[in-house]
C-alpha cells in the first residue's frame, strides 16, 4: 500500500486505505496491516530524530569539553578574562575550573 501510493501521482495514501476497507473479506487484516505500516512509519521518524538530537548533543558536549581543557591550558600562561575571550567561556566557568585543579 505504501509503496503504491509512493509511486504512483494518482493514487492518493487515503483512497487506497478506503477502498481497501470496502473489501468485505479480511478487512481486519487489511486494517492491521495499514495500523502496523503507520507504527513502522511513526518509528523510523521518531528513530531519525533521537538520532539527529543524540548527534547533535554529543556534539555540543565534545565541543564544551574541548573548550574547557584548552582553558585549562591557557590557565597557565593567562588570566580568567582572557581564557574567556579566547574560548569563549564564561568568566564563572573560567574560575570554576580553576578550583577544579
Amino acid at each position: 500500500m505504501y509503496y503504491l501510493s509512493k509511486v504512483t501521482e494518482n493514487i492518493h495514501r487515503q483512497d487506497l486505505e478506503k477502498a481497501l476497507l470496502r473489501q468485505e473479506k479480511k478487512g481486519d487484516e487489511i486494517m492491521a496491516t495499514i495500523a502496523q505500516e503507520y507504527i513502522r512509519e511513526g518509528f523510523e521518524k521518531g528513530l531519525e530524530s533521537g538520532i539527529a538530537r543524540g548527534m547533535a548533543h554529543g556534539m555540543e558536549a565534545g565541543e564544551l569539553a574541548a573548550r574547557k581543557e584548552i582553558a585549562r591550558q591557557l590557565l597557565e600562561l593567562h588570566d580568567a578574562i582572557t581564557v574567556s575571550e579566547i574560548t569563549g567561556l564564561t568568566v564563572e566557568e573560567i574560575k570554576a575550573l580553576q578550583t577544579e585543579a
